[in-house]
């Protein structure tokens, strides 16, 4: 019990000290800070996004384009081998 009000105290000391010192002039800047930081975050993360998005695309289209000439190719190996391609 005597721990836990001599915390109390120790809280409330320092809170007081705290505002005495200058602490809401402190918190106010921290804040603006933390806002800066957020929108450049923002920014960060809508730039990562669109890139994610572009190269999923990329590799889509890469990967449509790669099957295609796999296709292209077995079809040329069949006819010049003169092998049937249904099996």
């Amino acid at each position: 019990m005597k721990k836990i009000l001599l915390g109390i105290i120790i809280g409330i000391v320092a809170f007081v000290i705290f505002i005495m010192s200058g602490g809401g002039e402190y918190l106010k800047r921290l804040g603006q800070r933390t806002e800066e930081a957020g929108k450049r975050l923002e920014t960060y993360e809508r730039k990562l996004k669109r890139s994610v998005k572009d190269t999923k695309e990329r590799i889509k289209s890469l990967k449509e384009k790669t099957e295609k000439k796999a296709k292209d190719t077995i079809k040329e190996i069949e006819n010049k081998f003169g092998i049937d391609g249904a099996k």
